[in-house]
């Protein structure tokens, strides 16, 4: 709950912050956000929304046959960078050894040093 109030398309929408509106965020957090998505190209907004629907997708359901729709999201996030020129990230870094079936399809857990060099 907490990630969907605070996308862009959440804070940045038509309304103004109605203490009715949020759960999980303050009117400062509110307040925060905005302004910090305020100087963000809006094309990274569909580049966080696709994120958060990556997030979601399998979430109350079972994930089967590799997640495929995962894979369309991140088709979809490559092109947006590529269309907005921005630098697409080394893609095959990311990809952890381990299968989707792994700990019931969650994976197991792992460290950002098995991604990056830190």
């Amino acid at each position: 709950m907490i990630v969907a109030e605070i996308t862009p398309l959440s804070i940045m929408g038509d309304g103004e912050y109605n203490t009715f509106d949020f759960e999980c965020i303050t009117m400062e957090q509110y307040s925060l956000l905005k302004k910090m998505y305020s100087k963000i190209p809006k094309e990274y907004f569909v580049i966080f929304e696709l994120i958060f629907e990556i997030g979601t997708k399998d979430l109350y359901a079972s994930i089967v046959n590799g997640s495929k729709e995962t894979h369309i999201f991140l088709s979809a996030i490559v092109k947006v960078l590529q269309d907005n020129k921005i630098e697409v990230p080394d893609i095959p870094k990311f990809l952890i050894k381990q299968g989707i079936e792994e700990n019931y399809g969650w994976g197991n857990p792992f460290y950002r040093k098995a991604i990056f060099d830190v």
